[in-house]
């Protein structure tokens, strides 16, 4: 799924001009303490590369959904994804769990 989300992450920069890693995440990390207190977990980071794993997951998780859903309303063909309906629906499972939800803000500014 990791190499999923790159190849969605990628397409995802190609449909925003272009856009980079580097280009979002500084509003990520800007932002860290506010989706910390999007969950009932404490978030404790000891060193900055821990920081930096947050924001790249949270950063490929958000827009790994983003484009899953503009996918989906183009009803693009040939996507894995939603080729085969066991996956298909494991991965609709996987987005409702709690522990997978995102802030809808981070949404919003992507």
């Amino acid at each position: 799924m990791e190499r999923q989300k790159h190849r969605y992450y990628n397409k995802f920069c190609q449909r925003t001009s272009k856009k980079t890693l580097e280009e979002f995440a500084p509003f990520i990390k800007a932002h860290v303490s506010d989706i910390c207190r999007c969950y009932d977990v404490e978030f404790v980071f000891d060193t900055e590369l821990e920081v930096s794993k947050l924001v790249k997951m949270i950063l490929f998780n958000s827009v790994f959904i983003i484009e899953l859903f503009l996918r989906n309303s183009e009803n693009e063909v040939n996507n894995f994804l939603f080729d085969k309906e066991w996956l298909r629906v494991e991965l609709e499972m996987n987005l409702l769990l709690l522990e997978n939800q995102l802030p809808f803000f981070i949404f919003e500014a992507l």
